[in-house]
């Protein structure tokens, strides 16, 4: 077992855990890897509902801790979260991404 932050985390993640994109590109989602850490993104119409949104987002989730399963993996729950990044609609509490401070309200 090898932890993330390890210096062969990005390596193993690269050669083994690759294939995750799959379960987030097939219901729609696109991923964006960094070293050993996964994020994933969808644009929707400015029309929709954030309600709407965040149930796509869970199914996205599922699908990812499907494939997990499937491939004895786990992610840290407390890295997860969900975020409606837009300038009248945005949800979700202020998050870093790659040190980056965002506020969903931008």
């Amino acid at each position: 077992m090898i932890f993330q932050g390890t210096v062969l985390g990005p390596i193993l993640w690269n050669i083994f855990y690759r294939d995750a994109d799959r379960a987030i590109r097939k219901i729609g989602w696109t991923e964006e890897v960094f070293a050993d850490d996964l994020n994933s993104s969808k644009t929707f119409p400015n029309n929709n509902e954030n309600s709407i949104i965040f149930v796509d987002a869970k199914r996205c989730q599922a699908e990812l801790h499907k494939w997990g399963r499937a491939n004895k993996v786990t992610f840290d729950p407390g890295k997860e979260s969900f975020h409606v990044i837009s300038r009248r609609h945005g949800e979700g509490k202020d998050f870093k991404l790659l040190g980056v401070l965002f506020d969903p309200n931008w």
